[in-house]
């Protein structure tokens, strides 16, 4: 369902099967629907609430979308476009040998499909693979997408391109911790304590040892 931001109250809510993912663009919700022999990409208007499966396939696994489309992993390794309004398939492609339920990551102009094989950077127009690389524990350690059009790869700490794949700045040994982004100022919590790294070099710019929260939050003025 909906709630009112200002008073909490329900604009809308509905029962739904079962649902395994979900994603949300500005003007709808979609929810993965676990049928007795299907899965259903189901879509819902944000205002209203009304309904509609616009897609179905045997299994369907990962699901992102953006203003235009929906991105799902349907098969081993196969990933589809479809149309944000009607489902329709605007293109398909192979983005792994092995791994059926690969991670799908979206940012500005870039999606990302990690599995366990290989990692593979897409253009969400065409489909077409703009670069591979390997993003180890991607489930686990997801990329995170910074301002600067680059994506930090957590497992290794090493920023690339989103559009060329070239390595921007790599940090060896560094702390998987909670991250903020204030501005060109990247914030992690490692093990001295928060540290701000500027996204465009990698390069330290200051740290608090001693202070150590399990919880932070960032912002700007």
């Amino acid at each position: 369902g909906v709630l009112d931001a200002s008073s909490g109250k329900a604009i809308w809510e509905q029962k739904v099967d079962w649902t395994k993912g979900g994603a949300s663009n500005e003007k709808r919700i979609y929810t993965i629907e676990e049928a007795k022999e299907s899965c259903n990409v189901r879509s819902f208007n944000l205002l209203t609430g009304k309904s509609k499966v616009i897609f179905s396939d045997k299994d369907i696994r990962s699901i992102v979308a953006d203003d235009k489309r929906v991105y799902i992993i349907r098969a081993p390794g196969l990933l589809r476009a479809l149309d944000a309004t009607t489902g329709a398939k605007k293109w398909e492609c192979k983005v792994s040998k092995v791994d059926f339920s690969a991670e799908l990551y979206l940012g500005s102009n870039c999606l990302l499909a990690c599995s366990s094989d290989i990692s593979k950077c897409i253009d969400p127009s065409s489909g077409k693979t703009r670069w591979a690389s390997q993003f180890q524990y991607a489930g686990l350690y997801p990329p995170v997408f910074l301002p600067n059009g680059a994506v930090l790869n957590q497992s290794n700490w090493q920023a690339r391109d989103v559009k060329t794949g070239k390595v921007l700045w790599t940090i060896e040994n560094a702390h998987r911790g909670s991250i903020g982004i204030v501005r060109s100022v990247l914030i992690t919590d490692a093990e001295v304590g928060p540290v701000g790294i500027d996204i465009r070099t990698g390069q330290k710019l200051w740290s608090l040892p001693g202070v150590h929260s399990p919880y932070y939050s960032t912002g700007g003025l």
